[in-house]
């Protein structure tokens, strides 16, 4: 169960039912700081939104509110250029990957609408390159800023498939190695990530995407 949900045991606390939700998160953590991470009722649109539904908020980390969360086990999902990959865990290299998205020469993007109020963005993902014989360079633009928020290069490899992970090479194997997190700046109730791949043969990807606002 998500926090303190009552101080009397009687009064349910923002956040604990449908019938008295909170806005964010954030707005949760500000007023419970003992609240703990889980899931919570939040309405932030009003009356004449949306109704209140369940997010996963991260409290320890200040209040995050989990907006979307996509594995890409079930296509593409409405990102743009991008193509959900037939199940690479066949590789040998490749360890529990199953699917994600991959693009060989256009940005692959997707604009999220009706984001909670918030003053930060956090995107955690898994950056995945396979079949390349040169080097990769993937980026991460948002809101078609000129600005990359995150980056990084792919060295060249002796031969083709296998896969690459940015963090600890081959120890995905556990299927537990932590996704890459990029925070920025943000406002506004639409986001639009966007990834890019300059150099290399083939292809980049992501996989095990999610958005967090704060």
């Amino acid at each position: 169960k998500a926090g303190l949900c009552s101080v009397d045991k009687k009064t349910p606390l923002a956040g604990c039912k449908e019938e008295v939700p909170g806005t964010t998160c954030a707005a949760i953590n500000k007023s419970r700081p003992d609240a703990k991470d889980g899931k919570y009722w939040l309405d932030w649109d009003g009356t004449f939104g949306n109704k209140p539904a369940l997010y996963q908020c991260d409290m320890k980390g200040g209040g995050w509110t989990l907006f979307e969360a996509n594995t890409f086990e079930s296509g593409a999902d409405s990102w743009t250029t991008g193509v959900a990959h037939q199940p690479i865990g066949h590789r040998a290299k490749c360890g529990k990957l199953t699917s994600f998205i991959h693009h060989d020469k256009a940005p692959f993007y997707k604009v999220f609408q009706g984001l909670p109020p918030h003053t930060q963005v956090r995107f955690v993902f898994d950056a995945v390159a396979y079949e390349y014989l040169s080097p990769i360079k993937a980026s991460l633009y948002i809101d078609d800023s000129k600005t990359k928020a995150w980056s990084i290069e792919f060295k060249s490899k002796p031969s083709e498939n296998h896969c690459d992970f940015y963090q600890d090479l081959l120890k995905l194997n556990d299927g537990k190695v932590p996704g890459i997190v990029v925070k920025a700046p943000h406002t506004g109730s639409t986001v639009k990530p966007s990834f890019n791949k300059t150099g290399g043969d083939f292809h980049f990807g992501i996989d095990n995407f999610n958005l967090w606002v704060r």
